[in-house]
């Protein structure tokens, strides 16, 4: 119990440390760390058996190397959206080299304009805040 008291704490502020130096970096940069942290941490834990069950149950034709390619992109996924988080006030969507591209901007702009409410949907993929973003920056 006082274990918990004392790492708890320690862990937290050993995440601020480290998400502070990732601020630090260009979003490029981290999102690549992230990827690498995520190929290489993340097939080595627990959690990655059930990744590979559960996907062989939904992918029955796929052969274990393309069950465990999958597994790579997974964490390659989120170790880039873990790291991007920090930096999500500095991703641009407009103007100059903008990180996203936004296709279809000018519905964003119809619904914006029809004094009407409307209600977006995204995929839970990649880094799922960034929707948000286009919606607020375009809108």
């Amino acid at each position: 119990m006082l274990k918990r008291y004392l790492s708890h704490p320690l862990q937290g502020l050993a995440s601020y440390v480290f998400f502070a130096l990732i601020k630090l970096l260009p979003i490029s940069w981290a999102s690549s760390l992230g990827g690498w942290i995520g190929r290489e941490i993340g097939p080595g834990l627990g959690i990655s058996r059930r990744a590979r069950r559960n996907l062989a149950i939904a992918f029955p034709e796929k052969s274990s190397e393309e069950i465990e390619r999958l597994v790579l992109e997974m964490w390659d996924n989120l170790g880039r959206t873990v790291m991007e988080y920090p930096l999500l006030g500095r991703i641009k969507v407009k103007g100059a080299n903008p990180h996203v591209e936004v296709i279809g901007a000018e519905n964003i702009d119809l619904i914006r304009d029809d004094d009407k409410a409307g209600i977006f949907f995204s995929g839970h993929i990649a880094n799922w805040e960034i929707p948000a973003i286009c919606i607020s920056e375009n809108g």
